[in-house]
């Protein structure tokens, strides 16, 4: 019975979010630069995020690397302005580190659609991350992995709120998923209906 109303709501969720035509590859094709642009995301209005995005992503360009792993992760403590971000940055570095493991490497296996709950997870634990995950990280999975993903932040929590509808991104991903709808567009619909911070 649960599942029914839900699916009811998303219905009229969906019905009342008109479908934004949004540039799913604005991250870039290489997984390093996406993962800074993504964390570069932060609560600012588009002019200043852009800007955070572009530092960081020079930051990667005149490291001169092939890998974003390849980095110390004691030099990626001031990349960007907020701490969380540095720590989300320096946590993946040094999990990866660890592990011996390439950034690149683990996108292409963090990709497989067939098992994005673990990918997601994975990726949260290796930044040191909460379980349920920041919008950031979801946005990363879902512009760049292509996985299935419903970032949610304040804006899109309250519209989920008036629907009454789950108000985590793993939730609402897998209620759309069960209800035979990509949450992809439909998360980034909501997001750029409901966003007040785009100048």
């Amino acid at each position: 019975m649960e599942y029914a109303a839900d699916r009811l709501s998303l219905q009229k969720l969906v019905l009342h979010t008109s479908i934004a035509v949004v540039n799913e590859d604005w991250m870039g094709s290489d997984p390093g630069f996406a993962f800074l642009t993504a964390l570069g995301a932060g609560p600012w209005k588009f002019s200043r995020r852009k800007n955070v995005q572009t530092d960081a992503c020079r930051w990667l360009a005149y490291s001169r690397v092939d890998d974003l792993s390849d980095m110390d992760p004691n030099r990626a403590t001031l990349v960007y302005p907020l701490e969380w971000q540095n720590d989300f940055l320096c946590g993946m570095l040094k999990s990866l580190r660890k592990d011996g493991l390439k950034f690149n490497d683990m996108c292409l296996q963090w990709a497989v659609k067939e098992d994005w709950e673990a990918s997601l997870k994975d990726i949260f634990k290796r930044c040191g991350s909460t379980e349920d995950g920041p919008k950031v990280l979801w946005m990363f999975a879902r512009d760049h992995l292509k996985l299935p993903s419903f970032p949610i932040d304040r804006h899109v929590r309250r519209s989920l709120e008036e629907h009454d509808l789950p108000t985590t991104s793993f939730e609402m991903t897998r209620l759309c998923l069960r209800a035979g709808v990509d949450p992809n567009p439909i998360a980034r619909s909501l997001f750029a209906n409901m966003a007040s911070n785009t100048e």
